[in-house]
């Protein structure tokens, strides 16, 4: 889906070692602030509505532990779906749950089909196996 054109967005502060790796590999990548509210889309439109993808962790955002409310969930989707943007969604720990409502993923919102959902089932087997 990516050629090294492709401008990505990613969340800061963000998951060290996935920032890390993309800078070696996506010459375009730039980041959005995250606030209470997870990722900023409002930054997002203003700075970077060209993006052809934004990589995110909206149910339980590394390293801040916000969740991406849902009035942001809803502008992300539609700014993907206007733009024909993809949006990577990371739910690293999906299997688990901290409150007593399981949160919904974005994919599960995704009336567009720009979503793509990454998650593990490492941290329930064996962490140690580091299989994602």
């Amino acid at each position: 889906l990516a050629s090294r054109s492709d401008k990505v967005v990613f969340e800061d502060p963000g998951y060290f070692m996935g920032q890390q790796l993309l800078k070696r590999i996506v010459p375009r990548l730039h980041t959005v602030p995250v606030d209470r509210s997870g990722l900023d889309t409002d930054y997002l439109l203003r700075h970077h509505r060209d993006a052809r993808f934004a990589i995110v962790t909206p149910s339980h955002q590394s390293p801040l532990a916000v969740t991406l409310s849902l009035p942001r969930k809803q502008q992300l989707l539609d700014w993907a779906g206007q733009n024909a943007s993809w949006i990577i969604e990371d739910d690293y720990d999906g299997e688990f749950h901290y409150t007593r409502k399981v949160l919904p993923s974005l994919k599960s919102l995704d009336q567009h089909d720009r979503v793509i959902f990454m998650g593990t089932f490492s941290k329930t087997i064996m962490p140690s196996l580091r299989i994602g």
